[in-house]
C-alpha cells in the first residue's frame, strides 16, 4: 500500500472519543510493555485514528490480525503508514509468521515476513548515504 495514497484516506478531523480512545491506548502500551503485562497488548493496540481508514485500501489486514492472535501473538496491529503488520509475541515466532503469511496469500496479497527482536540501543544508523 503506498504510503502517500494511504495517507488521503485518513480523516481530515477526530472525533473527541477516539482521539481519548486512541491517547489512552498509547499509555496502554507504554504500562503493558514495561511491567511485562502482555495479556493487555490486544487492547492496547486498538486503533481507531488510521487502521479503519486504511482498511479500505488493505481490507485484508483484519484477517492477518485474527491469524496471528490465533497462533498465539499477544496482539497484531497495521505500522505506519502501511503496509507492514506487526505481531508481538513471546513465543511461536516462526508459527505466527507462518499463519500471517498463508493468511496474506490466501487473500492473494503479496507478503513476506521478518522475525525481529526489541534491543535496548534504540536506534541507529544502519547505512549513511
Amino acid at each position: 500500500m503506498p504510503t502517500q495514497k494511504s495517507r488521503k484516506l485518513l480523516p481530515q478531523s477526530l472525533s473527541r472519543t477516539d482521539a481519548v480512545q486512541n491517547a489512552s491506548r498509547i499509555a496502554l502500551l507504554v504500562a503493558a510493555l514495561s511491567q511485562g503485562r502482555f495479556d493487555l497488548l490486544d487492547e492496547a493496540t486498538k486503533d481507531r485514528l488510521h487502521q479503519p481508514a486504511r482498511a479500505k485500501l488493505f481490507p485484508a489486514m483484519y484477517v492477518i490480525f485474527e491469524a496471528a492472535r490465533e497462533a498465539g501473538a499477544h496482539c497484531a496491529y497495521l505500522s505506519g503508514g502501511g503496509s507492514t503488520i506487526c505481531a508481538l509475541c513471546t513465543d511461536n515466532e516462526q508459527g505466527i509468521a507462518d499463519a500471517m503469511l498463508e493468511a496474506a496469500r490466501s487473500r492473494e496479497v503479496a507478503a513476506e515476513t521478518l522475525i525481529t527482536a526489541p534491543t535496548d540501543r534504540g536506534a541507529e544508523i544502519a547505512e549513511q548515504a
